[in-house]
């Protein structure tokens, strides 16, 4: 969760202006189960045949998360907020002057954290839930919370 700058150890967040831009995440078990339609659905194999698929398993913001961190651990956390554009901005340019991947790795988060036009690529998302998530995505944003709380001994 630290990718999305939740700090589950700290019970802190760091929202990129005020935490409320969505985005798309999928997890593991949805790419699997994707990847299993496609291999055993002679129509779903068909219609995708060269092209790119697109699936998510939940679209969601920050806020989303702190909310069910807050649920899940019965805990208030510190929120502190920071300004995206120019985090991101900053990151981007520091990763092409010295190709760090810490500093790769802010940029990109700052392509999901930040106002961006992502639209297309989220309907596209949700138009291929359809078809290659045939029974939905597989676990709720409050379930995938306490399977990490659980995992990382939180």
């Amino acid at each position: 969760m630290k990718s999305f700058d939740i700090d589950f150890q700290t019970k802190t967040a760091k929202f990129w202006d005020d935490g409320s831009q969505v985005f798309a995440v999928t997890s593991v078990y949805d790419i699997g189960t994707a990847v299993a339609t496609l291999l055993t659905n002679e129509e779903v194999r068909e219609k995708s045949l060269n092209q790119r698929v697109y699936i998510t398993s939940i679209n969601l913001n920050q806020k989303n998360i702190l909310a069910a961190a807050e649920k899940v651990t019965g805990e208030k956390w510190t929120v502190k907020t920071i300004d995206g554009k120019k985090e991101f901005e900053e990151a981007k340019k520091r990763a092409e002057a010295t190709k760090n991947p810490v500093d790769t790795l802010t940029a990109l988060k700052g392509l999901s954290l930040t106002k961006g036009d992502w639209e297309d690529w989220k309907l596209k998302a949700i138009a291929g839930n359809s078809e290659l998530l045939p029974t939905g995505p597989g676990e709720t944003l409050e379930e995938t919370v306490r399977r990490f709380i659980r995992e990382e001994g939180l």
